[in-house]
């Protein structure tokens, strides 16, 4: 029986995402890749406080800013939910 390859969802921005970035951006939000020896690791920034992920990302795919564009998104509809927007 032959493998099932299983295709991995294409990530699409839209004009949500740029609004997202742009909200991100305004009230002091820094969203970066930081290199590390095995790959890339997320650091998210607001003022003097840094925050780095513990999921290593390969150097080699897209995934690390995919991470970056669904953390703006995630901080942007926290803040739309709580009416902040």
């Amino acid at each position: 029986m032959a493998k099932k390859t299983v295709k991995k969802k294409r990530f699409v921005m839209t004009d949500e995402h740029y609004t997202a970035q742009s909200y991100v951006f305004r009230i002091g939000y820094k969203i970066y890749p930081m290199v590390y020896p095995d790959g890339y690791r997320i650091a998210v920034q607001l003022g003097d406080n840094i925050k780095i992920g513990e999921k290593t990302f390969s150097p080699h795919k897209d995934e690390w800013s995919e991470q970056i564009w669904d953390l703006y998104m995630q901080i942007y509809k926290r803040d739309k939910q709580k009416g902040l927007i």
